[in-house]
């Protein structure tokens, strides 16, 4: 029983951070969609889109809910979509964001962005970053998956937040 116990304690921390990964990976194939057909939405209108309905793709299973509005409220955030796992939101002065779910506040999120051409720090332009609140209490374990995706430490972290551009 004990080795049991001693295998379980090793495994069960590994398992979680490769399904955590897992779902990560996942958020990342939908914020590259969102910001291909943000991109393609730009060229037609010269403009980033506020709606989902804007775009010419859809996200499976999301919903609007009542983390999306509690997110849009007194923010730059004009859309939110939720599939229980991640929000999904739109920013149009800076990218579109995956939020990593569930949370108390938002500042204690693992989130996924592409930052497009307009975002205001240059270091972020044309980007993906994973980012977390440093203060976070999972901080040190949302650092080790930002790293996973071949994150760089990136100039613009600072100010409680640290972001690691994604290849």
């Amino acid at each position: 029983m004990l080795i049991i116990g001693i295998l379980a304690a090793v495994a069960l921390p590994q398992y979680t951070a490769s399904v955590e990964r897992s779902r990560l990976s996942q958020a990342f194939v939908m914020v590259r969609a969102m910001a291909d057909a943000g991109e393609r939405y730009f060229l037609e209108n010269n403009e980033y889109p506020t709606t989902f309905e804007e775009l010419d793709i859809t996200i499976p299973n999301a919903t609007k809910t009542a983390y999306c509005t509690t997110a849009i409220n007194g923010t730059t955030l004009t859309d939110c979509l939720d599939d229980g796992d991640f929000a999904y939101e739109l920013w149009p002065p800076y990218g579109f964001n995956a939020v990593r779910k569930p949370q108390t506040t938002t500042a204690n999120n693992l989130s996924l962005t592409y930052y497009h051409k307009l975002e205001p720090m240059s270091d972020l332009r044309n980007k993906f970053a994973c980012h977390f609140n440093t203060t976070a209490p999972n901080a040190a374990k949302y650092e080790k998956i930002c790293k996973t995706f071949g994150g760089t430490l990136s100039s613009a972290s600072g100010g409680g937040y640290n972001y690691y551009i994604v290849k």
